[in-house]
Formats: structure tokens, C-alpha cells, sequence
């Protein structure tokens, strides 16, 4: 068998990376016509090799920069249509062609690079940093972006405005381009800090705003990584203008303050008036029932009723004085707190209650009861004033039922819920709240007696324990008063 020549080898050598490389190859004459097309063009324009000689490039789509080929050119940007008349982007290198002896200009040689995938993906991702920058712009709060090197990479609207610079002013600028060197280097030890630590970090901070103001801030920071390996990439922050909220906050505590020492001296007021309202009152009760035993012969029907008037009344202010001291001491006197089991409780209650009861036939029922923490003596008072009410508003029409339990409310805070149920008149759902104001009655003091305090007294020993207490009721159809308190975990075998 004959050996090939050498030009033969040489065509077939050609031939062969023609088809390997992912570039299209291609030829033209003077005039710009195809001689020559490799057969990687079939694979990017779904044209066949042969169909493209004798057309020129004008034939397939446009160079959107024009130009020449005159002389050498590298990654001109052409637009080509494919087959099915879908849009492919070229960067297309050229060589002229010259006869090696008479320096004949006979055509031009180069490659096509295919980069429409390219040029999606970018495309793409400007399309992402668009709509991600539209999104940033839309947050009213400045937000940056930092890259390794602690330069500004990316920035919202509001962070320019804040600064009045424009995009253009910022990125890429470090922070000492942008705030004084005090203010600069504050931010910079707590970025190391969040840099070192791996983690989202706050700090306040004061701020010098375009407008000349000087702000107090809160920045926010959290770490930005890089998806693949996690290494540290630079920080995303954002800045809340807090000026506003600390001066309302100072403001509020300065009224607070203000409204605090204002209570105490109402509250020395009234305790100092209640224990000396005392001596008088029952001085009035003493000689008022003095002249009743020492008249009582002497008047006649009408004024034996005034003085009856008179007695009862002094006795209603004396109960009334005593019930105020009872309400302001509630949570002010030096009291231990301590373990209380609270069936103790109810049981002392119900003790001074039965003669009361057993006259009425009347019973009570008594779930298991936890043991609580707080002041005995005023938890005792509670439970004496609502087994009191529940007994005082019985129902005309049958005998008082009264119910006392407790169940636990299951959000792991160790808290119970305390339920005293009767079945006596009940009240308008209207009026559940206002039963816990000082004074306010629902009935006259001839119909039902007390001062319109016991129930105030309730609220105020429940609130000063931490819990909250409230009413559920109907007319006719008995009340139910719940209130919260905290139990004494250990005693009660809770963790």
C-alpha cells in the first residue's frame, strides 16, 4: 500500500481539528464570500456547511459595530439567526489573507465563538441584580453590602440618601471615605468582632446624616459567606435611625418617674388619711351608740330612726376607712414570700364561711389545689374576699353550689389558672371589668353589703403576684372569676 503525501497529511491534519474545536471556522474571499465553512457551524446556526458558500456574513445577521476586514480584528461582536430564526451571539477573530508573492489580498481566515449561553447567564444575572436592587431600593432603612476588603459593594437608595452621595460616590469606597474617623473606626472594631465571632452582630452607634443632624443609630451586621467552602466574603448590614425612639423613650421615662413619685405621695395621702380618718370614725360610732342607750327612752319613733340612720352610716365609713387601708397595703408591706399551699387557703376561707353555709344548705367543691409563691397574708385575703362574694351573691332561688379549682396553663412558664365558680345571681357581661375598680358597686349598700373595694383588692393582690384576674358571668346564671398565678415548682413536682 502507497503512503499518503505529505500534502495529504497535511489536509487531513487540518481537516481533523477543524472538527475537534468548538470554534466554527471559516474562510472568505475578497469580496466577503464564504469559500470555506467547518462543519461546527451546523451545530450553532443548524445551517449545513455547503449552504453558506458564496453567501457573506450580511447573509446570516449583523455586526452591531460595523467595521471592516481589511486588517486583523479579534472577538468583534456578531449577531447571528439561526435555522429556526432564534438569535445566536458570536465574537468573531479574523486574519487578512495575502498571495505570499504578490501580496495579493485574497480573502480573510478566522473562527466564530458561540456565547449565547454566555450571554444569557449575564443577561440573567443582571436581571437578578436588577430586581435585587429594586428590592434593596424599596427598604426604607439604609442597607449595605461590603465585600472582603470592607469596600461597599452594593447599597440601597436609602443608604445614599442618608449619606447624599450617588451609587457612583459609594461603591467601592471603605467607610473611612465616607464618616468621620471616630465614627469610622467605632463601626470598624465591632465588624472584626462579627468577622472573628462568625455571627450576626448589634451595636449602637451615633451617625452624622447628610442633613447635619447627628443621629443615634442601632446597626445590624450579619457575615456574608460564599456558598462553595464558606469562606468569609464580607458583611451585609442595615442601619435603624433610632433617635426617635430614645427620645420618646426618655420621655416616657421621665413620666413614669414623674407619675411614680405622684402615686406614692397619693398613696402616703391616702393611707396617712385613711389611719387618721379612723379615730374620728369611731368616735363618731361610740358616742352615736352612747346616745342611742342613753335616749333611746327619751325618742321618739322617727328619731330612733334617724339615729339608726346615723349609726349606720358611721359604721359604713368605718368598714370603708378599714377597706381602704386594706387596699393600699395590698402589695406595700414588708411581707415574706414564701411557699403557700393553697388548699391552706381556701380551707381557712371555707372555715369562717360555714355557719353561713350550713344555714343556707349550701356546698362546696374543692379540686386539687398547687402550692403557690408569693405574700400569704394577702393571697389569703384574696381567696377570703372571692369565697366571700361567691357566698354574699347567692341566688334567692336555690341553695349556693361554689366550686374551687386549678389547672395548669401548658406553655411551660409554671403558671395555673384558678377558677371560683357559683351559681348565684351573676351580673351583665358589660360590667365584668368595672367590678375591678375602687367604689364601683353594682348594687345599693341596703341590697348587698361591702364598700365597692374587696374586688379592687382582688385585682390589686393578683396584679402585684404577676398574674391577671377577670370574670366571666350572665344574669341569673352564676359567675366564674379566674385569675393567674405562678406555682411553686418544687412543691409541686414541676421542672
Amino acid at each position: 500500500m502507497s503512503q499518503p503525501d505529505s500534502h495529504s497529511l497535511t489536509r487531513q491534519r487540518l481537516y481533523d481539528l477543524t472538527r475537534l474545536v468548538s470554534d466554527w471556522l471559516w474562510e472568505t474571499d475578497r469580496e466577503g464570500r464564504f469559500t470555506h465553512a467547518s462543519d461546527r457551524v451546523f451545530e450553532i446556526l443548524g445551517r449545513p456547511a455547503q449552504a453558506l458558500l458564496g453567501k457573506t456574513f450580511a447573509d446570516l445577521g449583523r455586526f452591531p459595530d460595523g467595521g471592516d476586514f481589511d486588517s486583523p480584528f479579534r472577538d468583534r461582536r456578531f449577531e447571528a439567526t439561526d435555522h429556526g430564526g432564534g438569535i445566536h451571539y458570536l465574537l468573531i477573530s479574523g486574519l487578512p489573507v495575502f498571495h505570499p508573492e504578490s501580496g495579493e489580498h485574497l480573502g480573510t481566515r478566522g473562527t466564530a465563538k458561540d456565547v449565547t449561553a454566555e450571554r444569557r447567564a449575564d443577561a440573567e444575572i443582571q436581571r437578578q441584580r436588577s430586581f435585587q436592587q429594586s428590592v434593596l431600593d424599596a427598604i426604607p432603612l439604609p442597607v449595605f453590602i461590603k465585600g472582603a476588603e470592607g469596600r461597599y459593594e452594593i447599597c440601597n437608595q436609602a443608604f445614599l440618601d442618608a449619606n447624599n452621595k450617588r451609587r457612583s460616590e459609594v461603591i467601592g469606597l471603605s467607610m473611612f471615605d465616607l464618616l468621620p474617623d471616630e465614627e469610622a473606626q467605632r463601626h470598624a472594631r465591632e465588624e472584626a468582632i462579627l468577622l472573628t465571632e462568625g455571627r450576626t452582630r448589634v451595636w449602637e452607634s451615633t451617625s452624622h446624616f447628610a442633613d447635619g443632624k447627628t443621629r443615634s443609630v442601632l446597626v445590624t451586621a450579619s457575615p456574608q459567606t460564599e456558598l462553595m467552602g464558606g469562606h468569609d466574603k464580607g458583611l451585609i448590614g442595615v442601619v435603624l435611625d433610632v433617635t426617635r425612639g430614645k427620645e420618646v423613650e426618655n420621655t416616657l421615662r421621665a413620666t413614669v418617674a414623674e407619675l411614680t413619685e405622684t402615686n406614692n405621695d397619693l398613696q402616703r395621702f391616702a393611707e396617712v388619711a385613711a389611719h387618721d380618718l379612723q379615730e374620728p370614725v369611731r368616735a363618731v360610732v361610740s358616742y352615736c351608740q352612747l346616745l342611742d342607750r342613753t335616749l333611746k327612752d327619751r325618742l321618739d319613733e322617727q328619731e330612733r330612726e334617724y339615729m339608726s340612720f346615723a349609726i349606720d352610716g358611721a359604721k359604713r365609713m368605718r368598714a370603708l376607712v378599714q377597706d381602704l387601708l386594706a387596699y393600699f397595703s395590698a402589695g406595700t408591706e414588708e411581707l415574706e414570700v414564701e411557699s403557700v399551699p393553697v388548699l391552706d387557703l381556701v380551707e381557712e376561707a371555707i372555715n369562717e364561711l360555714r355557719s353561713e353555709m350550713e344555714r343556707l344548705e349550701g356546698t362546696f367543691e374543692v379540686g386539687d389545689l398547687p402550692e403557690t409563691r408569693g405574700r400569704r397574708k394577702e393571697l389569703a385575703n384574696l381567696f377570703r374576699n372571692l369565697l366571700g362574694n361567691a357566698v354574699k351573691f347567692r341566688s334567692p332561688l336555690r341553695p349556693p353550689e361554689i366550686s374551687v379549682k386549678a389547672q395548669p396553663l401548658w406553655d411551660g412558664s409554671g403558671t395555673w389558672r384558678f377558677s371560683i365558680r357559683d351559681n348565684g345571681i351573676g351580673m351583665d357581661p358589660a360590667h365584668a371589668e368595672k367590678v375591678f375598680s375602687i367604689f364601683r358597686r353594682l348594687h345599693g349598700s341596703r341590697s348587698y353589703e361591702g364598700t365597692g373595694v374587696g374586688l379592687a383588692i382582688c385585682k390589686r393582690v393578683v396584679t402585684q403576684h404577676g398574674g391577671t384576674i377577670w370574670i366571666e358571668s350572665s344574669l341569673d346564671n352564676g359567675c366564674t372569676v379566674h385569675f393567674t398565678l405562678s406555682a411553686d415548682q418544687k412543691a409541686s413536682g414541676m421542672s
